[in-house]
């Protein structure tokens, strides 16, 4: 083996390399023969032809998926392609959106700088008026000061005379702001309303609880009366504050015990508590309240039955307020109804109510004022239907009684004995036997007749003037 050579290889050995890259190497044989020579040649052809064939097997596969790479790829380029068109198509139209849309911002941005510019313009001009304004008022300021300063002066030197007086001083000062020599202007409202129809405000003398009770029902129909005719002509009538409803001689004993300061010291609220304060009422008494009422009887030359009940609730009202206590039918509604049921008359009706106020059905009357005399009301209205029969069918003589008009003269019967037996009945003491009033027959006023009365209902007053004549 020579120095440098192939390994395995010598001058009797051949080195081959197949196309596979294998080395394959050939040690030399003996010479062959023909026949073994043939054969050879023959496997050696076979071989050549297997692995030609074998090789153009591969060949054709490879060439089958190279094409088909090729295929896919050339989808994939065409399919890009495609995308890439349509971003290109999407981006072109952004593009001409926004310039669009730039444009409009361009345009809202001039409007909006020219809507500032009238604005900034509105402004100065609003500015400037302002400037105006305040310096109007800035000008009424002063002049308000001034005449402040000169009301204080003429307070001040009035009293130093009088504090009394110098009160009065100053609301004559303040009723007449005009000179004597300058004519006062009057508006059309003035000259539409007369003296006569403008309401005077009531004027507070008292110094007792009920006495600012009674002014305070006076203020507030007062102020009712103003409030109508605010409302009915359309004009404009300013309510009298209740510090100038005060009378002037009591004024310095108020300020000075009951609010213990000067009279500018005290407020509309002030007044409005201190009059208020008169509702809060002492214990009650109701011993001394029974025995006060005692003297309370129902009137019963009223012919009505519903002004009978009426006139009693008026008479027990009254009482409370000399009482001063006019909260009891609120606090004590069973003390009360107990005083109106005692001042029921005739004896007969107060002991029908006595008698129906103990049944279960009426309990509710006895502790309600008004659902007392409402009902109050209907049992009068058919006593008086009854009793008024009664006294058809049974008149007590009168013989001293003048005749009334359209009455027939009345033949003296002489009395009848009684039984020695039974028991004198007593006379019915009824509501017909006082005389009759000269006046309505429904309602006992005397200023028409039960003919033109308003409470009358169809055909009740020809029932009235039959059971009278």
């Amino acid at each position: 083996m020579e120095q440098g050579s192939l390994p395995f290889t010598s001058n009797l050995a051949r080195v081959t390399r197949t196309r596979s890259m294998e080395t394959v190497v050939a040690v030399p044989l003996p010479p062959p023969n023909q026949a073994e020579m043939d054969e050879l040649r023959m496997q050696s052809v076979e071989r050549a032809a297997v692995t030609s064939s074998h090789f153009n097997q591969m060949t054709y596969e490879q060439l089958a998926q190279f094409h088909a790479q090729q295929e896919a790829m050339a989808k994939r380029m065409e399919d890009e392609s495609s995308r890439q068109f349509a971003m290109a198509k999407a981006m072109e139209k952004n593009r001409l959106e926004q310039e669009e849309s730039r444009a409009i911002l361009l345009r809202q941005q001039e409007e909006l700088v020219r809507q500032k510019n009238e604005l900034k313009r509105a402004m100065a001009e609003q500015a400037r008026v302002s400037e105006a304004h305040q310096e109007m008022l800035r000008q009424a300021s002063d002049a308000m000061h001034q005449q402040n300063s000169k009301v204080e002066e003429l307070n001040q030197k009035v009293r130093r005379d009088s504090e009394r007086w110098g009160l009065f001083a100053e609301a004559t000062n303040q009723r007449s702001p005009f000179p004597s020599g300058q004519a006062v202007p009057t508006s059309r409202m003035e000259n539409l309303m007369g003296v006569q129809q403008v309401p005077l405000a009531p004027m507070d003398k008292g110094s007792t609880k009920r006495e600012r009770r009674e002014f305070m029902d006076e203020y507030l129909a007062y102020s009712r009366r103003v409030e109508v005719l605010n409302r009915g002509m359309g004009g404009t009538m300013f309510l009298m504050p209740l510090a100038a409803c005060i009378d002037q001689k009591i004024v310095p004993r108020v300020c000075a015990h009951d609010f213990a300061k000067s009279f500018e010291e005290i407020t509309e609220n002030d007044w409005r508590d201190y009059f208020l304060s008169a509702r809060e009422v002492q214990e009650l008494d109701l011993d001394s309240v029974a025995k006060a009422m005692a003297s309370l009887k129902m009137d019963t030359k009223i012919r009505d039955a519903e002004s009978r009940v009426g006139r009693l609730l008026a008479d027990f009202y009254d009482k409370l307020e000399q009482l001063d206590v006019a909260h009891l039918p609120e606090q004590e509604p069973k003390q009360s109804v107990k005083i109106l049921t005692a001042a029921i008359r005739p004896s007969q009706l107060k002991a029908t109510v006595e008698r129906q106020l103990t049944r279960e059905a009426n309990k509710a009357y006895k502790s309600d004022v008004k659902l007392f005399c409402r009902w109050l009301v209907s049992l009068m209205d058919n006593f008086m239907l009854f009793e008024s029969q009664l006294v058809a069918m049974d008149p007590k003589p009168e013989p001293n009684r003048p005749r009334q008009y359209g009455e027939k003269p009345r033949r003296q019967l002489p009395p009848k004995k009684a039984d020695s037996g039974a028991p004198a009945r007593a006379p019915a003491m009824t509501a017909t036997s006082a005389p009759y009033a000269r006046g309505c027959l429904k309602c006992g006023s005397e200023d028409h007749k039960v003919l033109k009365c308003p409470k009358c209902q169809p055909g009740e007053a020809q029932r009235l003037l039959d059971q009278r004549f």
